[in-house]
C-alpha cells in the first residue's frame, strides 16, 4: 500500500506529539519524585542545620574569615539547566562591593552566566599583603595535595548536601583558608559531589552513602602546612553510623572494625627549586617518602610533633605494607585469638623523625641500637666508663646500661626537649625497669647515668682538646672556673649516635669534618679505648667511591681518624635497622690489640655475653637481636665496602692485587712444578723449593695451595703458651708455628699462618736477591730500592697495617706470590722475609735475618730440629737440652 505525502506528514506529526507528551509526563514524574526525595532528606536534617538555611532552602554560604580582605578575583559561573539535578552554587558572601555589580546573561549555549569582577583598577601593590603575609611562595608553580579516604561513615550524612557543605565550610575556616565559591550536586538515587574554589586552590569530595565511603582532596599553594588539616577533616567528616550508635547500650562503644577509618596521603605537586621549600623542607625527606606520601598504609597517625630550639621532632604510627590492618584490629579484642594473645606483634610501626630524617623505628629498635652498641662493648676487655654523643631517644644509653661492668655513662645531648619528648612518647626506647640491678623506669635515672645537655663538640674540645682547639672564646671568669675544674677522666668507650654524615646541615659538617674535634675524641679515650660511629646508609654495589657522593664526609672523617692516630678501623652494616637501606657503622680502635677481641670466636663471644650482660625480671634475654652469630656477619666488611673503597682515586694499593687476580690471562705455576731440596741460600739454611720448569715473570706461584694455609687464631696461640711448659709436644707445636709460619695482625697482634704444602720451605733471598713477592707489592717492585736485611736501619721500621682497608680486612694476609722475573728450571724459589717482620720486633728480626744471611746464625727450624735430635738421642727434655747436657755431643749441639 502506498502513502501519500499528506498522509505521511500527518502520521509523523501525530507520533511526534505522542512522544512529546510521553516525555513531558516522564519528566514531570521524575522531577516530582526528585522533589519528594529532597524534601524527605531536608526534613531529616532540619534539626541539625541553622533555621534560616532550612527555611530558605539554601546551602550555607562561605564567609570570609575575620581579619582577611576580600580577594581580588573575577567570579564566573556557567550553569546547566536547573531541572536536571538538585544543586547549589554559592560564592563568597558580600562579594559584590560598593560600586560593583553582578552581571548575569544567557550565553550562546543558552545557559545562564554570571560575572563579578573585583580586579578593576588594581596594581601589583595590592598583592603585597596577601593572606599569608606576602609569602612569595604563593606565586610558585607548586603546591600541596591532600588526599583523604574515609570508610564506615554515616550513610545519612553522606547523602546530605547541606551537612556535607557545612562540614566543608568548617574545614576551610578552621584551616584558615579562603573559599571563594563552591558547587554541590545531589546525585540520584544517592550520593553528593561538591567542589569548592579556594583562593589558595580547591577542595572537593564525592560520597557513596550505600558503602559508607567519602573521598576528599584538598590542594593549596603557598607555604602553609597542609598535614595539620587531616585531624580537622577526620573530626568533621568521620561521622559514625547513627543506626549503630542508636543500638548501643549505655557504656558500650562501637566495635573497632565499625568505627570510621581514615586513610590519607600528602603529595607535593608542581615545580620548585631545591632552595624554595622554605619551612616545608622537612616534609620532602624521609618523613614524606616513608609516611606522608605513601598510599600503602591503612592506618597513619601523628603521635606528636615539637619544634625545639635545634630541630623539629615528628613521631608517627602506621599500619600497612608488612602488617594486615584487620590483624591489628583483631589484636585489640580479648577473644583468645592468636592476635589478641600476642598484641606485641601487631602494634603499629612507630617512627621518629628529626627535621624529616628518620632516626629510629619500633620494629628496628633492638636491631639498630644493639648493632651500634654491642659490637664495640664486646671488643673491649671490660669497659667501665662510656660516653655517648647524642642519643636523645635514650635507647643507646639503655644498651650500655645492660652491661655489668659499667661504672658511669655520660650522655652529652644538646637537645633536652628531645629527651623529654622521647621519655613521654617512646618510653620503650628508654625503659630500664626490666634489668635486674637497674630497676628504674627511665634509664636516665639509673645511678650510673649522667646527663649533660650541652653541645658535644664544645664539651669534648673543652675537656680534651688542645689549647688551640678551645671551643669559643674563653673569658677571665671561665679561666678562673678552669683552675678549679676537675679534669675529666678518659673513657673506655665512645659512642657517636648523632646526625648522619649525609645530612646537609652545618652541624653535621662540624661533627664529621672538624679535625680538631676528632683529635679531642681521640684524646678523650684511654690508651686502649674504642669508639663507634653510625655513618648513615650503606653504599650500593653500583655506587661510585664515597668521595664523589653525598657520603664524602664519610671519607674525610676516616682520613681525620687516621691522622688522629687510631690504629684499626672496622666497618660493618646491618640490614634490619628499620631504615630504607642497610645501615653503616664504624668501630675505631686506639690500640690494634683489640682486633683480637673483634675477631674472637663465636664460642668465646657467647661466653662473654652470658657473663657480662644483666639478667631481666621478665626472664627475657636483655639482648633481643645481637649474639655471636650476628657478630659473625659484622666481623668482615660487606663486599660492597670493598668494591666502593677500591673505586677511590687514587686507587688504594691493596686493591691492585684484586685487579690483577681478576685478569683472565694470569698464568699460574701449580704445586707439581716445584720440588724440595736442600737450600743453597746459605750454610745450614735447611730445605728449599726449586722450580722444575721455567716460570715466566708475572706467573702466580702455587696459587691454589697458597690460599689454604694452617690458620692459628690468637686464642689458640694463647692456649699453646699456657701449656708449653707442661708438654714438650706443645712446645714443638709452637716451634713449628713460629719457624714455618708468618705472623700478621689480621685478627690481632698474634695471628699466624703456615703454608701446609711444600711451599712452606721457600727460603729467604738474602741481600734483596729474591725472585718472588706478594702480588700487591710486586706491582711497585724496584730491585734498586728494595729494603733488605743488610741495608735496613732503625729508621726503616715499617708502619702498621693501614687502619682502614676493607680490601685487606676481607682477604686477610694470605700470600699470593708472583714471579718478579723469569725463573729458570732448577733455580731456587726465594722470597723476602722482610715482608713478614713486625713493627714490635723489627730490630730483633732484622738482626736475626742479617746473622743468618752472614752465616752467623741459623733459622728457628734448624735449631728446633737439632734440639729434637738431641732429645731423642739422649732422652732429655727440651729444657735440659737448652740448659746444657754433660753427655751430649757438643758439636751436635
Amino acid at each position: 500500500m502506498q502513502l501519500t505525502s499528506r498522509t505521511a506528514s500527518i502520521v509523523i506529526a501525530a507520533a511526534s506529539g505522542f512522544a512529546f507528551l510521553g516525555g513531558r509526563a516522564s519528566s514531570v514524574y521524575f522531577i516530582q519524585e526528585n522533589a519528594k526525595v529532597n524534601a524527605n532528606a531536608k526534613e531529616a536534617e532540619a534539626a541539625t542545620l541553622p533555621v534560616d538555611s532550612v527555611a530558605k532552602g539554601i546551602l550555607p554560604a562561605p564567609v570570609l574569615p575575620g581579619g582577611k580582605e576580600f580577594p581580588k578575583a573575577k567570579y564566573t559561573g556557567v550553569h546547566f539547566s536547573e531541572t536536571i539535578s538538585d544543586y547549589e552554587n554559592l560564592h563568597l558572601k558580600d562579594m559584590v562591593g560598593a560600586g560593583e555589580e553582578e552581571e548575569c546573561f544567557v550565553n550562546a549555549d543558552g545557559r545562564k552566566q554570571c560575572i563579578i569582577d573585583r580586579t578593576q583598577n588594581f596594581t601589583l601593590a595590592d598583592f603585597s599583603n596577601n593572606a599569608d603575609g606576602g609569602d612569595e611562595d604563593e606565586h610558585l608553580p607548586a603546591g600541596q595535595h591532600l588526599l583523604i579516604d574515609i570508610k564506615n561513615v554515616d550513610s545519612a550524612f553522606l547523602d546530605s548536601e547541606m551537612r556535607l557543605a557545612q562540614a566543608m565550610l568548617d574545614v576551610v575556616n578552621e584551616s584558615k583558608l579562603t573559599l571563594l565559591s563552591y558547587h554541590c550536586h545531589k546525585l540520584m538515587p544517592m550520593g553528593v559531589t561538591c567542589v569548592g574554589v579556594l583562593l589558595e586552590s580547591h577542595i572537593s569530595f564525592h560520597t557513596w552513602p550505600e558503602a559508607g565511603v567519602i573521598t576528599l582532596d584538598l590542594f593549596t599553594c603557598g607555604s602553609g602546612k597542609l598535614v595539620p588539616v587531616v585531624p580537622i577533616v577526620d573530626r568533621l567528616f568521620a561521622v559514625p553510623e547513627a543506626k549503630l550508635l542508636a543500638n548501643l547500650k549505655e557504656g558500650e562503644s562501637l566495635p573497632v572494625e565499625l568505627e570510621p577509618s581514615t586513610r590519607w596521603t600528602h603529595k607535593f605537586r608542581g615545580f620548585r627549586k631545591w632552595n624554595q621549600w622554605g619551612n616545608l623542607g622537612y616534609l620532602t625527606s624521609d618523613l614524606g617518602d616513608l609516611v606522608l606520601e605513601s598510599t600503602e598504609y591503612d592506618y597513619k597517625k601523628e603521635i606528636t610533633f615539637a619544634q625545639t630550639p635545634f630541630q623539629r621532632i615528628d613521631i608517627y604510627d602506621t599500619i600497612g605494607r608488612h602488617m594486615d590492618h584487620d590483624a591489628y584490629l583483631r589484636s585489640l579484642k580479648d577473644d583468645g585469638s592468636y592476635e589478641a594473645t600476642h598484641k606485641e606483634f601487631y602494634r603499629p610501626q612507630r617512627r621518629v623523625f628529626l627535621d624529616g630524617v628518620l632516626q629510629s623505628t619500633r620494629q628496628g629498635l633492638e636491631a639498630y641500637h644493639e648493632a651500634l652498641v654491642q659490637p664495640v662493648m664486646f671488643a673491649h676487655e671490660y669497659p667501665r666508663r662510656v660516653a655517648i654523643i647524642g642519643g636523645g631517644e635514650g635507647a643507646t644509653l639503655r644498651e650500655v646500661l645492660k652491661h655489668k661492668s659499667i661504672d658511669v655513662v655520660k650522655m652529652i645531648e644538646i637537645d633536652e626537649m628531645m629527651v623529654d619528648v622521647s621519655r613521654k612518647h617512646i618510653p620503650e626506647w628508654n625503659d630500664c625497669s626490666d634489668f635486674i640491678g637497674s630497676d628504674v623506669i627511665w634509664c636516665g635515672d639509673d645511678k650510673r647515668a649522667e646527663m649533660y645537655y650541652e653541645d658535644a663538640i664544645g664539651w669534648f674540645k673543652d675537656n680534651f682538646g688542645s689549647d688551640d682547639d678551645t671551643f669559643g672564646e674563653v673569658d677571665e671568669e671561665e679561666e678562673e672556673d678552669n683552675e678549679n675544674f676537675e679534669e675529666e677522666k678518659p673513657f673506655d668507650i665512645l659512642i657517636m649516635d648523632a646526625l648522619d654524615p649525609q645530612d646537609e646541615i652545618p652541624f653535621a659538617s662540624l661533627l664529621y669534618s672538624d679535625p680538631s674535634f676528632v683529635r679531642a675524641l681521640y684524646e678523650s679515650l684511654s690508651d686502649d679505648g674504642i669508639m663507634v660511629l653510625q655513618l648513615g646508609g650503606a653504599p650500593f654495589h653500583e655506587d661510585p667511591a664515597d668521595q664523589f657522593t653525598m657520603s664524602a664526609r664519610r671519607t674525610s672523617l676516616i682520613k681525620h681518624l687516621e691522622d688522629a692516630g687510631f690504629e684499626s678501623m672496622h666497618i660493618y652494616e646491618d640490614g634490619n635497622c628499620g631504615f630504607m637501606s642497610a645501615w653503616t657503622f664504624l668501630v675505631v680502635m686506639k690500640n690494634s690489640i683489640h682486633r683480637e677481641n673483634w675477631y674472637q670466636t663465636a664460642a668465646e663471644l657467647d661466653v662473654e655475653i652470658h657473663s657480662r650482660i644483666l639478667r631481666t625480671h621478665s626472664g627475657e634475654p636483655a639482648l633481643q637481636y645481637f649474639d655471636a652469630a650476628v657478630m659473625s656477619t659484622y666481623v668482615h666488611p660487606h663486599k660492597v665496602f670493598e668494591t666502593v673503597y677500591c673505586r677511590a682515586r687514587p686507587q688504594p694499593e691493596s686493591c691492585v692485587a684484586m685487579e690483577m687476580m681478576s685478569q683472565p690471562k694470569v698464568e699460574n705455576a701449580s704445586l707439581d712444578k716445584f720440588e724440595v731440596r736442600l737450600s743453597g741460600a746459605g750454610e745450614k739454611s735447611g730445605r728449599g723449593i726449586y722450580a722444575k720448569v721455567d716460570v715466566a715473570k708475572g706467573t702466580t706461584i702455587a696459587r691454589r695451595e697458597a690460599s689454604r694455609p694452617v690458620f692459628i687464631h690468637p686464642s689458640s696461640l694463647w692456649r699453646i703458651f699456657d701449656y708449653m711448659e707442661m708438654s714438650s709436644d706443645i712446645n714443638d707445636v709452637w716451634k713449628y708455628v713460629d719457624g714455618y709460619g708468618w705472623q700478621t695482625d689480621t685478627l690481632g697482634p698474634y695471628t699466624y699462618h703456615v703454608d701446609k704444602s711444600i711451599m712452606t720451605f721457600v727460603n729467604h733471598g738474602c741481600k734483596g736477591d729474591f725472585n718472588t713477592d706478594d702480588m700487591a707489592l710486586a706491582q711497585s717492585f724496584n730491585p734498586d730500592t728494595v729494603l733488605n736485611e743488610q741495608t735496613a736501619t732503625a729508621d726503616d721500621k715499617p708502619e702498621n697495617r693501614k687502619p682502614f682497608d676493607p680490601f685487606t680486612d676481607r682477604h686477610s694476609a694470605i700470600q699470593k706470590d708472583v714471579a718478579l722475573r723469569d725463573i729458570k728450571a732448577g733455580e731456587e724459589i726465594t722470597c723476602n722475609y722482610m715482608y713478614f717482620t713486625s713493627e714490635e720486633d723489627w730490630f730483633y728480626e732484622v738482626e736475626t735475618l742479617k746473622n743468618m744471611c752472614n752465616g752467623v746464625d741459623v733459622g728457628l727450624i734448624t735449631k728446633a730440629e737439632t734440639e729434637f735430635r738431641m732429645r731423642k738421642r739422649y732422652n732429655q727434655t727440651a729444657s735440659e737440652v737448652s740448659e746444657g747436657c754433660t753427655t751430649c755431643d757438643r758439636n751436635e749441639l
